[in-house]
C-alpha cells in the first residue's frame, strides 16, 4: 500500500478530531453559537421579537442572559450569532445592548439614544430605571439594567460586555456610587428603548431580587404571584411559580 492513502487516512483523522474539540468548545443549547463576521441582523432568534419590533422587557433581559450563559467573548471586530437571540451583533458593549433590544443593526453607543428617550441625564441617585433599560456614557461605554436589588438602596445588577479580554457578564452597581463599570457615574444617562411594550399577563413583571451567585432570581409576574428563575447546568431553566402574592 502506498503512503498517500495512510497520510490521507491520518489527515481525516487529525481533522475529524479538530473538529470534534471545536465542537466540544461550543456552548451547548444552540444548533449554533460563535462567532461570524460583522453585518445587519438577519434574525432576532427563537426569543424574538421581530428585528427591530416591539420587545418586553423579559424578552430583553432573556437575550441579555443569553449572552452571559454562553460567555460570550468581547470584540469590537467580531460578531456573535446564535438560535437563540440571531444576529449577529457586534460583540461589545453596544453590540450587547443591540442584541438584548432586538435591534437591526449593532448600533454604537452615539447613536442608541437614536432608537431610546432619555429617561434621565443625571442618574445619581435616579431610581426610575426598569429592566430593559441602558445606562449610557455616549463617549465610551452603555450597560444594561438587569434588575433591582434594592431599590432604596439604590442597588442593581447590571448585564454588559465591558472590555477586551472580558465576556459578557453580571455585575452590581448603584445609583449612589461614584463610578459604574469603570467610568464616573455623572458620565451616564439613563435610557429606555421606544419599542419596549407592557408585559403581557402572566409574564414576568420586575426581577426584584437574585442570590449572590446570580444563579437565582425571584421576580413578581404580571398576575401579582412570586415566581422564580434559576440557573441548572449553565442555563436558566425557569420561571416556575412559588405561590403566593407579593408584599
Amino acid at each position: 500500500m502506498s503512503s498517500t492513502p495512510k497520510k490521507r487516512g491520518v489527515a481525516a483523522f487529525a481533522a475529524a478530531s479538530l473538529l470534534g474539540a471545536i465542537a466540544a468548545l461550543l456552548p451547548t443549547g444552540d444548533a449554533f453559537a460563535g462567532t461570524v463576521p460583522i453585518g445587519p441582523a438577519t434574525s432576532s432568534g427563537s426569543l424574538g421579537p421581530a428585528l427591530g419590533g416591539p420587545i418586553t422587557q423579559e424578552q430583553i433581559i432573556a437575550r441579555a442572559h443569553d449572552w452571559i450563559n454562553n460567555a460570550v467573548p468581547y470584540s469590537m471586530f467580531d460578531a456573535w450569532k446564535d438560535n437563540t437571540v440571531g444576529g449577529p451583533y457586534r460583540a461589545d458593549c453596544s453590540g450587547f445592548i443591540s442584541m438584548a433590544w432586538g435591534l437591526k443593526n449593532s448600533l454604537v453607543t452615539q447613536t442608541l439614544p437614536d432608537v431610546s428617550t432619555v429617561t434621565a441625564t443625571n442618574v445619581i441617585g435616579y431610581t426610575g430605571l426598569q429592566p430593559g433599560d441602558a445606562l449610557d456614557f455616549t463617549d465610551e461605554h452603555v450597560v444594561l439594567l438587569d434588575s433591582w436589588i434594592d431599590k432604596t438602596a439604590g442597588t442593581f445588577y447590571y448585564d454588559a460586555e465591558h472590555r477586551p479580554g472580558t465576556v459578557a457578564d453580571q455585575r452590581r452597581g448603584s445609583v449612589y456610587a461614584s463610578t459604574l463599570d469603570g467610568h464616573a457615574l455623572t458620565t451616564y444617562e439613563a435610557l429606555r428603548y421606544k419599542n419596549v411594550v407592557a408585559t403581557s399577563a402572566g409574564a414576568v413583571k420586575s426581577p426584584v431580587s437574585m442570590d449572590a451567585g446570580a444563579t437565582h432570581v425571584a421576580f413578581v409576574d404580571g398576575n401579582g404571584n412570586v415566581a422564580n428563575d434559576w440557573v441548572s447546568n449553565g442555563a436558566w431553566q425557569g420561571p416556575s411559580g412559588l405561590g403566593g402574592t407579593s408584599r
